[in-house]
């Protein structure tokens, strides 16, 4: 494998899990519900508690913010290695799936506060800036990417969260319709 075509998978690997991440989040608000027991409390309601106090998260502490990721992340990554073996898209991907939620919490941090490489990050794209993840709170049906600010422009763009809503409907199945 060249140089070259480790780079795009990584890459690719890191777009992956801002998009598996934006899927999740996009559930989250928008198709779970927050009284099912177990998902409903543990993740449903601390998502919603977000959206009407969006510093509420960056209070707890470093495990309690990135336990819920962690938990998802570690045994589907475990099992992708198993089977296949690593990769650099599946290292990738498993660190930005670790990473993610630790990014959101930066994206909602004063910058100057910030490690010079946070924020040197963050100005690239590759780690999501407060300015571009200020987007959703604004506009709550956007930008649910939290990894990255490259892909939620592109998925905004064409409607993409929209269709998912669209979809989930035509299936007969509720979709929360901007209630938090």
């Amino acid at each position: 494998m060249t140089g070259f075509e480790i780079l795009g998978q990584i890459v690719a690997g890191w777009l992956f899990a801002d998009f598996v991440g934006g899927l999740g989040h996009w559930w989250e608000d928008r198709a779970a519900e927050a009284r099912w027991p177990i998902v409903g409390r543990w993740i449903v309601a601390p998502n919603r508690l977000h959206h009407t106090d969006p510093v509420a998260f960056t209070r707890a502490g470093f495990l309690t913010r990135n336990s819920t990721t962690w938990a998802a992340v570690v045994p589907i990554s475990a099992l992708v290695f198993l089977l296949t073996g690593p990769s650099p898209f599946w290292v990738a991907a498993t660190i930005g799936g670790l990473m993610m939620n630790q990014v959101h919490f930066w994206a909602h941090r004063p910058p100057l506060g910030l490690p010079y490489i946070v924020r040197t990050l963050q100005t690239a794209g590759l780690f999501q800036s407060g300015g571009h993840h200020h987007g959703h709170h604004s506009i709550p049906s956007r930008r649910y990417c939290v990894l990255t600010n490259l892909l939620n422009p592109f998925l905004d763009r064409y409607g993409f969260w929209t269709v998912l809503e669209r979809g989930l409907s035509a299936m007969g199945m509720p979709v929360n319709g901007g209630t938090r």
